[in-house]
């Protein structure tokens, strides 16, 4: 069974804290909430101020596992793009964050692109 990307969108022009977590019930062929981490996207209408956009995964095992996969500082930029070599597993419970500090009030997308894991 070919793997499916799923989407998942937020936007605004305050302060970003994305918490992606798939929960919803596998489909037929796929284990039950096991997913690979494809891409994650953030644009901003203009140049970024200070601070960094955080891409954390928040381990279901405990915080002794949890891992920062990018921290990007953010000044003078309006796009990041991180897209692992291969997709990043993520074990049942496993979450992961997005977040920036947005204090300039950029106007921004950010996109999380995820598999489920294939049974």
């Amino acid at each position: 069974m070919a793997s499916q990307n799923v989407w998942e969108r937020a936007t605004g022009a305050s302060a970003i804290s994305t918490t992606v977590t798939p929960t919803s019930a596998p489909a037929v062929g796929y284990k039950a909430k096991q997913w690979m981490l494809v891409a994650v996207y953030l644009h901003l209408s203009a140049a970024g101020a200070a601070g960094n956009f955080t891409i954390t995964r928040d381990a279901a095992a405990g915080s002794a596992c949890d891992l920062v996969v990018l921290s990007q500082a953010m000044l003078a930029l309006t796009d990041v793009a991180f897209v692992p070599e291969v997709p990043m597993p993520m074990d049942a419970g496993d979450a992961l964050v997005c977040a920036y500090s947005n204090s300039g009030s950029k106007t921004y997308g950010l996109e999380v692109v995820w598999q489920r894991q294939e049974g």
